[in-house]
Order: structure tokens, then sequence, then C-alpha cells
């Protein structure tokens, strides 16, 4: 995530610029990170029209004696706390992956790598399709590209399996493609964008509550926002995806009208939340913990377009995370995501080989975690915009700290 500065002495939400930032910041804090919010919840007028950022004007952060020079934000992030090292400093990194629950925090990506130097580097088995193991994987391969060679076939399949999640396809397939081609781009990237300080301000009251809810014990399941803020209105789409976006909203709808009364009608209101409701909520309690902890990390930062390189926020900007092997085994390994993001045209089944052939060549550039509370907390509580609220307090309470 990128780092955000507090402007204003009595705001509650902050925006700091990173240690990647284009303006100065100075500071006699400790070094850490303060998250703002980082979720996928609000699709707002400024992130879909693509307005440039505003120039900010000189304030200082009394309390955290930061001092913030005028000037547009190359990097923005989740997080409020000025770093003083750089991770280019081993032993700072090593302090910090220890701090955040981290195996390994990676050196920066230099400048001069490209994606493409990333890609040739993989064996070209890892993107070799099998037809019996795309069928074990479904919907991952679907949105991958990665399950046939017929894409019609890949669009129909897509469809039908998307229907139960009450997820249209071809919208989840835009927006998976924006995420992947913008990943870490302020604006751009759909997936755990901080919402930004003047943003939130304009926000009714209701939805400023349910940010606060989101962004506390209900983060696990943030990723139902993203879906009803982005899948849904036919002006996140260009007029050249329009058409399809509409086949496929009318599945999910036709599927929703006809499935939803038989289920009640044979199983009753307790057989729908039972089978339907429960199992979604199951779902996106998946989705957005993998996700959140694939891409929310202190010291990852968000960029601006003059600022972002894609092979800085494909390998050094997604996570790796372990989990035990019997959650991967039920997930096909989609915390492999490092891969994933190289490119998307590995399959699920070839992610453990692709990642491997990433350790060997691109190793020290890797952010690497083994699933762990202190890893949830950090992300749960050290990015996040509230630091004072009674929520957060309390979560920060009860959660352990156990690396």
């Amino acid at each position: 995530m990128a780092r955000v500065a507090e402007f204003g002495l009595e705001k509650a939400f902050s925006v700091e610029c990173s240690s990647h930032r284009l303006n100065e910041v100075n500071s006699g804090s400790r070094p850490g990170q303060y998250a703002l919010l980082k979720m996928p919840l609000y699709n707002s007028k400024r992130r879909s029209t693509g307005t440039a950022l505003p120039k900010f004007s000189s304030s200082v952060n009394r309390k955290s004696n930061v001092s913030v020079v005028s000037g547009m934000w190359g990097t923005i992030s989740a997080v409020a706390a000025p770093i003083a090292p750089t991770l280019n400093d081993p032993s700072y990194r090593e302090k910090l992956a220890e701090e955040y629950g981290f195996t390994q925090i990676g050196e920066p990506v230099p400048p001069n790598v490209t994606l493409k130097n990333v890609i040739d580097s993989f064996p070209p088995e890892v993107f070799e399709i099998d037809n019996v193991k795309a069928g074990r994987t479904v919907v991952i391969s679907v949105v991958s590209y990665s399950f046939s060679n017929n894409k019609l076939i890949e669009d129909i399949v897509g469809t039908l399996a998307f229907l139960p999640l009450i997820y249209p396809y071809e919208p989840w397939r835009v927006k998976h493609d924006r995420h992947h081609a913008k990943t870490n781009m302020l604006v751009e990237d759909t997936a755990w964008h901080p919402v930004m300080e003047e943003e939130y301000d304009e926000f009714p009251p209701y939805l400023q509550l349910a940010l606060k809810l989101a962004m506390g014990p209900l983060r696990c399941w943030a990723s139902i926002g993203h879906w009803l803020g982005w899948h849904f209105q036919l002006s996140n789409f260009r007029p050249s995806e329009q058409n399809r976006v509409k086949i496929s909203l009318a599945c999910v709808f036709a599927f929703m009208a006809i499935g939803w009364p038989l289920i009640i009608y044979k199983t009753g209101i307790v057989g729908w939340v039972k089978f339907l409701l429960m199992p979604w909520l199951g779902y996106h309690f998946w989705m957005s913990t993998f996700t959140m902890v694939h891409h929310t990390a202190p010291h990852i930062p968000f960029k601006d377009v003059k600022n972002w390189n894609s092979a800085q926020a494909q390998l050094g900007g997604t996570v790796h995370c372990d989990y035990p092997r019997w959650i991967e085994v039920l997930c096909h390994d989609i915390s492999v995501h490092i891969p994933h993001h190289i490119s998307q045209k590995i399959p699920s089944y070839n992610l453990r080989l692709a990642n491997e052939s990433l350790r060997k060549n691109w190793g020290q550039y890797l952010n690497e975690a083994q699933w762990n509370w202190r890893l949830m907390k950090t992300i749960m509580t050290d990015c996040h915009g509230q630091k004072e609220s009674k929520v957060l307090g309390i979560l920060m309470r009860v959660m352990p700290n156990t690396p």
C-alpha cells in the first residue's frame, strides 16, 4: 500500500507518502504504518473517471511531526506514520518482517526490470493446459483464460459457474483484468484501493458508517462492497464492453428470478439461508481474506501512473502467503498468488512450479509470509485510518500477536 499523511489537525483520516515518494517527508517518529482506508467498497467518481488527485498545500501533522511539502503525491498508502530507513536496507527489511509477521520483505525491484523479463524466465511447462486438471479448477481457470483454448467455451462455463455466487461473469472478468493490468496503481486499480480523505468526507453518513464497520471486524467480508459497487452498473464499463455485460447481468437476474423461488418453495426461507446465503457469505469471507493478504501490507505502495512500474507492482507489490496444507488443497493453491499476477495465463495447477521458478530467479524481491495472527493483526489494525476508534481498539486488544 502506499503511504498516507494526515492533512488538517482535526481530520480522522490521513494521506501520507511512502518511502517511494516524490516529495520529501521528514519525521522523528519511529518507523511504522497506520493505514487509511484500503478496501474495495466504493466506486467513486474520481476513480472511475480518472480525475487527477488534487495538489496539497504544505501542512504539518503534529501527532507524528510530519512536514509535507506541497505538490502531487506519486504514492499513496493506507498508512500514516513515516518510514525513516528505506527498503534497500536488509536489516530494516528484516526488522519490518518481524514486526509485521512476514518471513521475508523483498528488496525493491529495480526500475529497469520489466514484466517481460520475469515472464521470459518461466519454463514453458508452466503455461501448459491440462484439460483434466482444468476441469477440477473451473472458476479459477475460466477467469484467468487458462481453462480452454476455446474462448466461447470459457465464457459459457464461466457464466454458469458464477451464477450460484450471484456474480455476473463478464463484469468479473473485466474488473479482474483491470486489477491485473493496473495492480497497485492509484485511481485505476479496483482492488483494496485506499479511500481518500476527501472522498470519505463527501460520502453520505450511511456510507461512512458502512466503511467504519467494513474496515473493522467486517473487513473479511469487504469484497461484498466490491461485488455490489463494481459489477452491476453499466456506467462502470466502456461502451464496447456493455453488450457482453448486459448478457451476464441478464443471466444472473434470471438465475435469481427462477432459482431463488424454487429453493424457497422446496426448502423454505431456512433452506435459502442454509443452501445459498451462508455459502455465499462463506465465499466472500474466503475472497476477502485471501485478496486482503495478497494486496494489503504497510510497506506495499500504491503509485500514480507516472511513477507506477508493472514489474514492481506485480513482483514486489503482491504477497505470497503459505497456509495450512488442507486450506491450500481446498482453494486450489490460489494462495500462490505472485505467479498469477505475473501472468494470468498460468493455470492454477502450475502455480507452484511457477513460484519455484520465481524464487530461483527473483527470490530477493518477493514478499513472503506464513499465515499467522501477527500478520492478520498488522493488516487489520495497522492498515487502518481510525487508530482511535473503539472498534479498532477492541480488535487491537483481542487479536493475538503470535508470529
